[in-house]
């Protein structure tokens, strides 16, 4: 069961210079558009993944292209970070160029964030610690694991966070965005739909050991990924159908070696019970979209295009399922046929 924040009461939605009242937004279904009600449009799950997270921005941008409404979204990790981020832009296409921009700049090669994989030592594929901490020597790594709180201070992932976000509150962005994180304290995921946007992304993508918890509302949160990396339950919870799921971790690291020490052999073993639990909540979803993303690692950000061509790819693979889940409403018995107009139902 997860714990839910206080349900957050919308401000009004702005479109076109018109504004719309949380109740009438132009994505939902004014009628019956309660949390758990049928309003049209479909409910996104947007799981973790780190670098790999590019792909939503992918996804998106296609469902927006095919005019398949939103109704809500709720993501964990680099999934909430890229929602957030998408609906404070006015399209999928400005979004990627920020968040893109910012990858390839300085300022986000300072931040000491991203590590590409060693190259092969004659002809044996890099260890898993050598792939993780690539750039650092693995015994300063753990020395510092076991003496401090975290791998990288906080302030790294602030800057992460704030670059590719403005600051706000999660419950006036323009569409309702669930933030799945961990309490420490209790064991549980919690849903969290109000609060400053900041921490509760920070907290949400606050990795075990490589970024300390955050302090919120009297909870210790961390990133959800090793207990739910792709949050279905909280939405079918919190929103209701119909789902559309994107699991980040589809595909499986194979370069996996004899000889391994311990923490490789753990971080191995995380790595598995991580993928093993997405596929069981992507089972539950009615449309899966899978990115192939490789064996790329999650703190792997080169090539970020590739990524969001990777998320394009896999949303275009599963249009036609997306498509049957929001048929075109009925026209009201003897009403005239209404003008065709371009359809912009997420922006």
């Amino acid at each position: 069961m997860y714990r839910m924040g206080p349900v957050p009461r919308r401000g009004a939605v702005r479109r076109g210079g018109r504004r719309f009242p949380a109740r009438e937004s132009p994505l939902t279904d004014s009628r019956n558009g309660s949390a758990h009600g049928s309003a049209h449009g479909v409910t996104l799950v947007l799981g973790g993944g780190g670098a790999r997270g590019l792909a939503h921005l992918g996804v998106l941008k296609v469902l927006e292209e095919e005019a398949i409404p939103v109704r809500a979204i709720v993501g964990n990790s680099a999934g909430a970070i890229m929602a957030a981020s998408w609906l404070q832009h006015a399209d999928a296409r400005s979004a990627i160029r920020h968040v893109l921009s910012f990858q390839h700049s300085q300022a986000f090669r300072r931040l000491g964030l991203s590590f590409r994989p060693t190259r092969q030592l004659r002809g044996r594929p890099p260890s898993f610690l050598r792939r993780i901490l690539s750039g650092w020597r693995s015994h300063v790594a753990m020395h510092l694991l076991f003496r401090r709180a975290s791998l990288f201070h906080r302030r790294r992932l602030e800057i992460l966070v704030g670059a590719a976000v403005r600051p706000g509150r999660l419950e006036q962005l323009r569409l309702p965005l669930w933030v799945v994180a961990l309490d420490l304290r209790s064991g549980e995921p919690v849903v969290l739909g109000s609060g400053d946007l900041h921490t509760v992304l920070t907290a949400a993508a606050s990795v075990a050991g490589f970024f300390p918890p955050v302090a919120h509302e009297g909870r210790l949160l961390i990133d959800s990924g090793l207990a739910d990396n792709l949050p279905v339950l909280a939405a079918r919870e919190r929103v209701g159908g119909p789902i559309v799921a994107v699991n980040l971790s589809c595909d499986l690291d194979d370069r996996c070696e004899p000889g391994m020490t311990g923490i490789e052999a753990l971080l191995r073993g995380e790595e598995l019970a991580s993928r093993w639990n997405n596929r069981q909540r992507a089972g539950l979803a009615e449309v899966r979209v899978e990115p192939r993303l490789g064996s790329r690692y999650w703190l792997d950000f080169s090539d970020p295009e590739s990524i969001v061509a990777a998320g394009e790819t896999a949303a275009r693979a599963a249009l036609d399922a997306i498509r049957r889940l929001v048929p075109e409403p009925a026209a009201p018995s003897g009403a005239a046929p209404a003008a065709t107009q371009p359809a912009s139902p997420l922006h």
